[in-house]
C-alpha cells in the first residue's frame, strides 16, 4: 500500500511538472521527433531546433519554424502530417 501511494504521488508530481504553466496542455514532441528519425541531417537539425524552442516555451518561434518547414514542400506525407499537427498544437499555445 505504501509503495502504491508513493508511486501515485510521483505520477501526480510528474504530470504537474510536465504541464508547467501551459494550463494542462502539452505538445507531443516525441511523435514529431520519431517521425523524422530517418530524415536527412539538415531536416533533423531543423526539427530539433523547433523541438528545443517548444521545450524552452518559445512557442511563437517554434510555430514560425514549423510553418517555414511545411512551406518548403519537401516533406514526406507522414512528416507533413506530423508538422501540421505540431502547428495546430502550437497555434493553440500562441493564441492564449
Amino acid at each position: 500500500m505504501k509503495t502504491l501511494l508513493c508511486s501515485l504521488l510521483m505520477a501526480i508530481g510528474l504530470v504537474a511538472i510536465g504541464t508547467g504553466c501551459s494550463g494542462g496542455k502539452t505538445i507531443d514532441l516525441a511523435y514529431v521527433e520519431k517521425t523524422f528519425e530517418g530524415a536527412s541531417a539538415d531536416l533533423k537539425a531543423e526539427v530539433t531546433k523547433i523541438a528545443d524552442e517548444v521545450r524552452a516555451q518559445k512557442h511563437e518561434d517554434a510555430l514560425k519554424g514549423a510553418q517555414a518547414l511545411m512551406a518548403k514542400g519537401t516533406l514526406t506525407p507522414e512528416e507533413d502530417a506530423a508538422i501540421q499537427n505540431l502547428v495546430a498544437e502550437l497555434e493553440a499555445f500562441v493564441k492564449k
